[in-house]
C-alpha cells in the first residue's frame, strides 16, 4: 500500500513538472486559495450549524421547562411535590422514588409537549420507558445510549447538552434529556425529539450559497491571475529567449532591466552582468589564443627556416655557420620554454593553484640578493639598493617577492638607456589598508611610458610602442618581450595579499610600487590572501606623472 503511494505521488510530480510554469503557479495558487476558502466555509456552516441546533435545544428547555410549570394544578408556579423540569445550571439532585401520581404528572407534560415536530416521552432512571404517545408523523423512534442517560442525572443540564440520533429511515433528530425532580430528588428523564429537517435545509442553503461563491471566486480569480502571471514572468521568457541566443553565440544580447527592485528586476540585471562577463571573458580568450598564436609564429618560424638551412646545406661544410644556425634555433627554443613557462604561471595564478609559503621577510637581504641576480643583466646601467636600517619584516613568500622583482628590474634594465640608473628602494608605510607595511620601488630613469599606454600595461600580451625597444646595440636585444611580465608580477603579488600600482613620465622615467603588510604576530586579523584596492604613488609636485592603478 505504502509504496502504491509513493508511485502515485510520484506519477503526481511527474506530471504536474512536465507543466508550464505560468500553469503551475497557477494551479498552486489557486489551490492554496481553494484550500483557505473551503476550509473557511466548513467552519461556518460548522458554526451555523452549532449556534441553530443549540438554539433549538434552548427553545426545546424553554417549552419543557413552561409545560411542566402549567402542569401544575393551580398553574404556574413551583410545588415540589409535584413533578417539574430540572432549572438549567442545577446540579441533579440524588435519585429518588417517584410517587404514586408521577406517571399522571408525567403523561400531562408529554400531552403538552407532543406535537407535529415534537416526540415527548418520560423514561425512568434506568432509561426503560414510562410514559410515550403516538410518535410524530415523519419522526422514528431513537434509541438512546446508557452513558447518554447517566450523564442526564448526574451531570449539570446546559443550553448545549443535546445529542444527535437517527432512527430508522437515517433521519437525523434532536434529542434532548432533561431530569425530572419530584420531592427534592431525580425521579425519571423527559426526553424530547425533535426533527433538524430545517436546520438541515438552512445549513445546506448556507453550504450552497458558500460554495458556489467560493467557485465563482476561483474561477474570477483565475481569470484575473491569468494577464498577471503572463506580465509578471515576460522577463523569464525573455530570458529563455536570451539565453538560447547566448547558447547560439550571440553575446551582445541584453535584457531591458524593469525599474522595480524585486526579484525579477535583480534577476535581469544578474543577467545582464554575468552576460556581459562571459563576453569579456570570451574577448580575453580569443584575444589570448590570438596573442599566443602571434607569439609562436616567430620563434616557429625562425626554427623552421634555420632546420631547412641545415638540411639543404647552407652552411656548405663550414662549422662556424653551422654553429651560428644552431645558436639562433637555440635561442628561438629558449624564447618559446620561457613563453610557455610564463603562460604556465599564469594559469596556475588565475586557478589559484600557486604554491605559497607565507613567512617573515627580511626586505632587505631579500632586495639585495635580486639586485646581485640582476647585476649581470645591466648593460651600463647604475643599480643600487636603497633600505633603511630600521625596516621591520614583511610577510609574503620570499621567492615569489623575488621573482616578481626580477621582473620588474629586467624591465627597467631594458629600458634605461646605458648611463642611466636603476633603483631598488624600500620604505615603512603606516596604516595602508590592512595595517601597517612594507614599500617596496624600482625606479629608473629610462623612456617611460606614454600616458595613453598605462592603463594597460598589466594587461597580458600588451606591449606599448614597439619603437620603444630595448637599449642594446645588438638587433636581438632590441625586440621586445612577450607583454606576460607585468601580468605576472601583477598576479604573483595578488598571491601574497599585496598591492603593485606604477607611475611613469614619458622620457623621465618610470616607478613600480609594491605594498606588503608586515609580519606580526599581534595581527591575526590581517588576511592571508584576497582582494585588495592598489592605490597608485602619489606624483611628485613638480612632474606631471601619469599613474596606473590595478586592482587585486
Amino acid at each position: 500500500m505504502r509504496a502504491a503511494v509513493k508511485r502515485a505521488r510520484a506519477q503526481v510530480r511527474d506530471m504536474l513538472a512536465r507543466w508550464p510554469l505560468r500553469w503551475r503557479l497557477l494551479a498552486a495558487s489557486l489551490g492554496l486559495l481553494a484550500v483557505l476558502l473551503l476550509g473557511l466555509g466548513a467552519l461556518v456552516s460548522l458554526i451555523e450549524e452549532s449556534m441553530l441546533l443549540g438554539n433549538a435545544s434552548g427553545t426545546l428547555y424553554a417549552e419543557a421547562r413552561m409545560a411542566s410549570l402549567q402542569a401544575q394544578p393551580g398553574g404556574p408556579g413551583f410545588d415540589p411535590n409535584q413533578t417539574a423540569v430540572l432549572t438549567r445550571g442545577s446540579t441533579p439532585p440524588p435519585i429518588g422514588t417517584p410517587s404514586a401520581d408521577f406517571v399522571l404528572d408525567a403523561a400531562a407534560l408529554v400531552q403538552r409537549l407532543t406535537g407535529p415536530s415534537t416526540f415527548a416521552s418520560v423514561l425512568s432512571t434506568s432509561g426503560s420507558p414510562l410514559v410515550t404517545t403516538e410518535q410524530a408523523y415523519f419522526l422514528g423512534p431513537v434509541t438512546i445510549g446508557k452513558q447518554a442517560i447517566a450523564n442526564a442525572l448526574t451531570q449539570t443540564p446546559s443550553a448545549r447538552d443535546y445529542t444527535i440520533a437517527y432512527d430508522g429511515a437515517g433521519r437525523r433528530q434532536l434529542v434532548v434529556l432533561l431530569p425530572l425532580v419530584q420531592n427534592g430528588h431525580t425521579v425519571g428523564l423527559l426526553q424530547l425529539d425533535s426533527s433538524t429537517r430545517q436546520i438541515d435545509d438552512a445549513v445546506m442553503t448556507t453550504r450552497l450559497i458558500l460554495f458556489s461563491g467560493i467557485a465563482a471566486c476561483l474561477l474570477l480569480a483565475g481569470l484575473l491571475s491569468w494577464p498577471l502571471l503572463d506580465r509578471a514572468l515576460r522577463p523569464l521568457a525573455e530570458m529563455e529567449a536570451g539565453a538560447r541566443r547566448i547558447a547560439a553565440g550571440d553575446l551582445t544580447v541584453r535584457l531591458t532591466e524593469p525599474g522595480s527592485d524585486d526579484e525579477i528586476g535583480r534577476l535581469a540585471r544578474a543577467f545582464n552582468v554575468m552576460v556581459s562577463r562571459v563576453a569579456g571573458a570570451f574577448d580575453r580568450q580569443r584575444r589570448f589564443v590570438s596573442d599566443v598564436s602571434h607569439e609562436l609564429r616567430t620563434p616557429l618560424t625562425a626554427l623552421g627556416g634555420g632546420l631547412e638551412m641545415l638540411l639543404l646545406g647552407a652552411d656548405q661544410g663550414d662549422p662556424t655557420a653551422a654553429r651560428r644556425l644552431t645558436r639562433g634555433m637555440y635561442a628561438e627554443t629558449e624564447r618559446m620554454r620561457r613563453l610557455v613557462e610564463e603562460l604556465l604561471t599564469l594559469a596556475r595564478l588565475d586557478e589559484g593553484r600557486a604554491q605559497l609559503h607565507l613567512e617573515a621577510v627580511d626586505v632587505e637581504a631579500a632586495l639585495t640578493g635580486v639586485a646581485a641576480l640582476a647585476e649581470p643583466l645591466t648593460r651600463g646601467q647604475t643599480l643600487t639598493v636603497d633600505v633603511p636600517d630600521d625596516l621591520p619584516p614583511a610577510r609574503g613568500d620570499v621567492e615569489r617577492l623575488k621573482q616578481t622583482l626580477l621582473i620588474l628590474l629586467d624591465n627597467a634594465v631594458k629600458f634605461t638607456p646605458s648611463g642611466g640608473s636603476v633603483t631598488l628602494s624600500a620604505h615603512h608605510i603606516m596604516e595602508t589598508g590592512s595595517g601597517d607595511g612594507v614599500a617596496i620601488e624600482v625606479r629608473d630613469t629610462g623612456v617611460g611610458i606614454p600616458a595613453d599606454a598605462l592603463p594597460h600595461v598589466f594587461d597580458r600580451f600588451y606591449r606599448v610602442d614597439p619603437a620603444r625597444a630595448r637599449s642594446g646595440d645588438r638587433p636581438e636585444e632590441r625586440v621586445g618581450g612577450s607583454g606576460l611580465g607585468l601580468a605576472i608580477a601583477k598576479g604573483l603579488i595578488e598571491a601574497i595579499a599585496g598591492r603593485i600600482s606604477i607611475a611613469s613620465v614619458s622620457g623621465k622615467g618610470t616607478t613600480v610600487t609594491i605594498e606588503i603588510p608586515i609580519w606580526s604576530e599581534f595581527h591575526p586579523d590581517i588576511p592571508q590572501s584576497g582582494p585588495a584596492r592598489i592605490t597608485a604613488p602619489q606624483p611628485q609636485a613638480d612632474d606631471s606623472v601619469e599613474t596606473s592603478e590595478a586592482s587585486i
